[in-house]
C-alpha cells in the first residue's frame, strides 16, 4: 500500500515562527515613534504576515509504503520533501515476516 499526502513543513513553521516574533517587536518599538498611518500599516502587514505564518500551505510532500511484499518481507518507508525551503526527512525498515 502506497499514499501520498501534503502536509506543513515543521522548518518553514519554525523560521516563520522566528521572523514574526522579529516583526512584532519591530512593531513594538515603532509605537508611539513613527506616524500613525505608518503604524497602522505595519500593524495590518503584521497581521497579514502573521495568518500566512500561522496557517500555512501545505509545502511538505510525504510519501510512504507500508506491506509485505511476496517473499514475506514486511516493508515500510516513509520521505517528505519540502518544496519550499528544501527541508527533507527519510525513514525506512523492513524486517523478515514469520513463515511457517
Amino acid at each position: 500500500m502506497g499514499a501520498d499526502n501534503w502536509g506543513i513543513c515543521p522548518e518553514c513553521k519554525k523560521t516563520g515562527v522566528k521572523s514574526l516574533e522579529n516583526k512584532e517587536k519591530e512593531l513594538m518599538k515603532s509605537y508611539g515613534k513613527v506616524p500613525l498611518e505608518k503604524f497602522d500599516e505595519m500593524r495590518l502587514n503584521f497581521q497579514k504576515d502573521g495568518k500566512k505564518i500561522l496557517n500555512p500551505d501545505t509545502n511538505l510532500r510525504e510519501e510512504y509504503k507500508l506491506g509485505i511484499n511476496d517473499d514475506g518481507m514486511f516493508r515500510v518507508s516513509y520521505s517528505a520533501n519540502c518544496s519550499i525551503c528544501g527541508f527533507s526527512h527519510k525513514y525506512e525498515h523492513s524486517e523478515p515476516t514469520k513463515l511457517k
